[in-house]
C-alpha cells in the first residue's frame, strides 16, 4: 500500500525489535521518511497503559531494532518515548500514515488514534496492528466505526476522515 499510494512520509507507532520497521524501509523504497517511535522502557505508571510489556528485555529489544534498521539510519528518524506524548514532536498535517501497533490496552490505543490522527494530510492512511485485541477492537470501533481490515495479521486502516476526534 506504502509503495502503491506513494507515500513519502509516515509512522510506526511501537516498533519493537523492528521487524516491520526493516520491513517497510526495505519493500518501500519511496519512503523517504520513517520515524520510528517507541519507549523501549516500562511504560511509567503516570502515562497508563503498557502493563503486558512490563517484562520485557528491553535493553535486548532496542539491540535488535538497532541491529536490524541499521543501513536505514538515512530514512529513519528514532524517536524514543511515550507514544502518545511523541505526536508533540511531529508537525501536524505532515505524514502520509501512521501504523499504530504499540501497547495494546483499550486506553492507550485511543490515546495514539487521537494524538497521531492530526499529524496525518487530507486523505492520510490511519492503520495498526492486532485489530482481534480486545482493546484494540474496542478503541477502532469507537473511534473510527467504518474501518476496515486489509491484507494479513489482523491490520486495520481508515482515512483521517473517518477518525471521530
Amino acid at each position: 500500500m506504502i509503495n502503491h499510494r506513494r507515500y513519502r512520509r509516515g509512522a510506526e507507532i511501537g516498533c519493537a525489535k523492528g521487524a516491520t520497521t526493516w520491513r517497510v524501509l526495505s519493500y518501500c523504497p519511496c519512503l523517504r521518511t520513517l520515524f520510528a517511535v517507541d519507549l523501549w522502557a516500562p511504560v511509567p505508571p503516570e502515562a497508563g497503559g503498557g502493563s503486558r510489556y512490563k517484562d520485557w528485555d528491553f535493553p535486548s529489544v532496542r539491540k535488535r531494532f538497532d541491529e536490524l534498521t541499521r543501513s536505514y539510519f538515512s530514512r529513519l528518524v528514532v524517536v524514543k518515548g511515550v507514544s502518545w506524548l511523541m505526536a508533540e514532536k511531529i508537525k501536524n498535517r505532515s505524514l502520509d500514515f501512521v501504523f499504530i501497533d504499540a501497547d495494546h490496552e483499550y486506553e492507550s490505543v485511543v490515546k495514539d488514534i487521537q494524538a497521531w490522527t492530526p499529524k496525518l494530510k487530507s486523505n492520510g492512511m490511519i492503520s495498526g496492528h492486532d485489530c482481534n485485541f480486545p482493546g484494540v477492537l474496542q478503541a477502532i470501533n469507537e473511534l473510527i466505526p467504518d474501518w476496515h481490515e486489509v491484507g494479513i495479521d489482523n491490520v486495520w486502516e481508515a482515512k483521517k476522515e473517518n477518525v471521530r476526534l
